[in-house]
C-alpha cells in the first residue's frame, strides 16, 4: 500500500501498519482487506473524511468518501491498494489542469455513462468498451423507448431494456427499480440472445421494484398525440411517458406484482375499469378486457419470476466485493423534464441524468465515483421540438 501526501507528511498507520506519507508498506501476496479497513485525510481544519476499503485480492481498490468516525486518529492520504506496493497515483482534492489522465486500469467502482445530447450519441459503444472491465453493468431508468445497438462476431443486437454487457460471459448484468419494463419487449430481447447463443439465465436480473408498461399506455400515449395536433410531442408511441405518469401518480404496477395471480387480479380489479374510464371518456377508445389482461400479465410474471429479485442488494453486495459496477444511462441529457428542452423531453423519473443514477439502481449518491458524458460533433434528435 502506497499513501500519497496531500499536503505536508506526517506519521500513519494503514492497514495496522505504520508508514510515512509516500512511503510504500507490502502487506504481503495475495493479502485480503475486510470491510472497514480505512485510512483518513484532511481536507480542511474542519473535515476529515476516509476511504473505505472494501476488496478482493488483486484489486485496486478507491472507495467513496465518508464521514470521519468519532475517535479516529491522523491525517493521511489518498491510497491503492494491489498485491504489492502500488505505483504512486492522484494525490485526492486536484482538478482541472492539475491532474493527470488516470492509469489504464485505474480502479472506479461505480461508473455512470450519460449522453451530453438529445440521445443517439453513441454510448453503446462506450458502455460496450468499459464493460470489459466491469463486474456489473446496469440500465437504471427510461424504458424500451432507449437502447443500445451493439455489433459483435454475433451480429447487430438492438437491445432497449437488457444491458450492453450481456455479451460478456462473466458479467452481471441489472435491470433496476427505475426502469419502465415492458414485459413483452423484454421476454422477447432474452429470447433472441439465447437463440443466438448469449447465455442470460443466472447473469440477467430483473428488480422486484420496476414499474410494468401496461396495455393502456401505448393506447393512451397514441390517442394523447392525437389531441395535442400540431403540438405533439412525437414520442415512441411505446407508452413509457404514460407508464411514468402513472408510477407518479400510484397508479402503476411494479414487477413483482406479476407473481402471484390472485394479488394481481385484485390490482387489476381496480386499475382495468379506472383506465377504461379514461379511455372511454376521455379519448372514445374502446376498453380493456379484465380477464384478457389479468392473463396476459400473469403468463409474463410466470416467465420472468426467474430473472427477478432484489437488485439493489444485488449492487450493494458487489460493491462491498469491490466489483465495478457499470451504470447505463439511456437517452440524452438535453431530454430530462428538467434541465432538458421542455416540453420536447421524455418523462424519466428517476432522470436519466447521473443525478438518477443512485435511485433508479437503489445506492447512495455518494456511491458514485466517475461520471462519463458521451457527445458527437453534431446534434440530432428524435421527435419534435
Amino acid at each position: 500500500v502506497q499513501v500519497v501526501p496531500e499536503e505536508e507528511a506526517v506519521p500513519a498507520v494503514v492497514f495496522g501498519l505504520p508508514c510515512e506519507f509516500g512511503e510504500a508498506v507490502d502487506i504481503g501476496e495475495g493479502a485480503e482487506v475486510g470491510n472497514g479497513d480505512a485510512v483518513f485525510h484532511r481536507r480542511d481544519d474542519s473535515t476529515i473524511r476516509r476511504r473505505l476499503v472494501q476488496a478482493r485480492a488483486g484489486h485496486r481498490a478507491q472507495r467513496d468518501l465518508a464521514k470521519r468516525p468519532r475517535g479516529s486518529q491522523g491525517p493521511v492520504g489518498l491510497f491503492h491498494l494491489t498485491r504489492r506496493a502500488a505505483a504512486p497515483i492522484l494525490p485526492c482534492g486536484l482538478t482541472g489542469e492539475e491532474r493527470s489522465p488516470p492509469e489504464a486500469d485505474y480502479f472506479m467502482p461505480v461508473i455512470v455513462v450519460v449522453g451530453g445530447q438529445w440521445g443517439d450519441e453513441g454510448k453503446g459503444r462506450v458502455v460496450d468498451l468499459l464493460a470489459q472491465k466491469a463486474q456489473v453493468v446496469a440500465r437504471y431508468s427510461a424504458g424500451n423507448n432507449a437502447g443500445h445497438t451493439v455489433v459483435n462476431e454475433l451480429g447487430e443486437f438492438k437491445l432497449h431494456l437488457v444491458p450492453a454487457g450481456i455479451f460478456y460471459a462473466d458479467k452481471i448484468c441489472v435491470i433496476g427499480n427505475g426502469v419502465i419494463v415492458d414485459p413483452a419487449v423484454l421476454l422477447s430481447e432474452i429470447e433472441e440472445l439465447e437463440s443466438r447463443g448469449v447465455s442470460v439465465r443466472g447473469r440477467l436480473f430483473l428488480s422486484d421494484r420496476a414499474q410494468v408498461l401496461m396495455p393502456w399506455h401505448p393506447i393512451i400515449e397514441r390517442l394523447d398525440e392525437d389531441a395535442r395536433g400540431k403540438g405533439a410531442i412525437y414520442t415512441t408511441g411505446r407508452g413509457v411517458g404514460p407508464a411514468f405518469v402513472d408510477k407518479v401518480g400510484r397508479a402503476g404496477l411494479r414487477v413483482a406484482d406479476l407473481l402471484e395471480k390472485e394479488p394481481l387480479l385484485q390490482l387489476l380489479s381496480f386499475l382495468v375499469p379506472y383506465k377504461n374510464a379514461v379511455l372511454q371518456k376521455l379519448y372514445g377508445a374502446e376498453p380493456l378486457s379484465l380477464e384478457s389482461v389479468h392473463a396476459e400479465y400473469a403468463d409474463y410474471g410466470s416467465r420472468l419470476a426467474p430473472f427477478v429479485t432484489d437488485t439493489a442488494t444485488l449492487v450493494q453486495e458487489a460493491m462491498a466485493r469491490g466489483d465495478t459496477v457499470l451504470l447505463e444511462g439511456a437517452q440524452g441529457s438535453l431530454l430530462d423534464l428538467d434541465a432538458g428542452t421542455y416540453e420536447y423531453v421524455t418523462s424519466s423519473v428517476p432522470s436519466s441524468l447521473a443525478g438518477g443514477a443512485a435511485i433508479g439502481i437503489g445506492i447512495g449518491p455518494t456511491k458514485i465515483d466517475s461520471v462519463l458524458g458521451v457527445y458527437k460533433a453534431y446534434n440530432t434528435r428524435v421527435g419534435n421540438g
